[in-house]
């Protein structure tokens, strides 16, 4: 078993690494608790693929196989559509995230991070992340820069609350605005350029391995409901997050630069599935990052200290979401 996708319809998913018949099986949720002795086996894909991830997109389940994305629905027990996601037929999709009506899909050993809408499978624009991990590189060694540049690749992408998550091989953590303005009609011909990924100054010496998130409520009441769209705008473009280093430490700002996201967001021509990543009333969120060592690039810039220190242990990256 490879992971689990749970949905509030009563189902759950957990993907199966068999090489021989790429299938998950569907488990349902009933008053005296979960049945687990006769679930519904689902065929995704071809003999001899395997399941590689999967992600649940408006109550359906988007399931990679190599270079493919099968939708299934949960209430059919079949697969509803599938599409290609790279015409290499010996690719394969390493990582899926969805947030309101954009779902980013990257390839194995990619550095480019393709968006598609939700609804209609489109793709929509294509986020080469090299440029930016690039900029935030530039206090490096050049012969640390030589090493990860050529080689450079997502590892993982999480979506939570405004923002798309991207870890890299290079060790740089990215961020992308959730939505980029996707609605209903949105086509690729709407994206003049694509959005520009934001590099964090804090990041891993090593590849980041996994990027993850929690919230919890506060009990007071010193944060008041998100109730206007001005405000949520004002979040929105915010980048300031503060971020908590494993030894308590306070790690400088979230972003490098303060550039606005490529498209202003219309709440009102957005979907309802849209606007799920509104933060919720009265709690605060935390992104946790995993990887090799620890790396403060704008430190080690400003210092002309070279890249590569502290990496011969894990480290977490804490990251907390206003």
């Amino acid at each position: 078993v490879g992971c689990w996708q749970f949905m509030y319809l009563g189902s759950t998913f957990p993907r199966n690494y068999n090489v021989l018949l790429p299938s998950f099986h569907f488990y349902c949720f009933s008053a005296g608790g979960w049945d687990t002795s006769s679930p519904d086996d689902i065929i995704v894909g071809q003999p001899k693929d395997v399941v590689h991830c999967m992600i649940v997109v408006r109550r359906e389940v988007w399931c990679a196989c190599r270079n493919s994305v099968h939708i299934v629905s949960p209430y059919l027990r079949e697969v509803k559509k599938s599409f290609l996601v790279s015409s290499n037929p010996a690719g394969k999709v390493a990582c899926m995230a969805v947030n309101g009506l954009g779902v980013c899909i990257t390839m194995e050993a990619s550095n480019v991070i393709q968006v598609f809408h939700a609804s209609t499978q489109e793709q929509l624009v294509t986020i080469d992340i090299a440029p930016s991990v690039r900029e935030i590189l530039q206090g490096c060694d050049p012969i640390i820069r030589q090493h990860k540049l050529p080689r450079l690749r997502v590892t993982t992408l999480q979506a939570f609350r405004n923002l798309i998550w991207v870890g890299t091989s290079a060790g740089v953590i990215l961020t992308i605005p959730a939505t980029m303005g996707i609605g209903r009609t949105t086509t690729a011909a709407d994206f003049i350029k694509p959005p520009q990924p934001q590099a964090a100054y804090n990041g891993h010496t090593g590849p980041v391995h996994f990027i993850s998130y929690t919230q919890r409520e506060i009990k007071s009441s010193v944060r008041s409901p998100t109730s206007s769209t001005g405000e949520f705008r004002e979040r929105m473009s915010s980048r300031g997050y503060r971020g908590t280093h494993t030894d308590g430490s306070q790690p400088s700002s979230l972003s490098s630069q303060q550039t606005s996201p490529v498209h202003s967001i219309d709440l009102d021509n957005l979907e309802e599935e849209s606007k799920n990543f509104l933060p919720i009333a009265n709690t605060e969120g935390f992104v946790v990052s995993g990887g090799d060592g620890y790396e403060d690039f704008k430190t080690s810039a400003l210092a002309d200290v070279d890249c590569g220190h502290e990496d011969t242990s894990s480290h977490l990256i804490v990251w907390e979401m206003p």
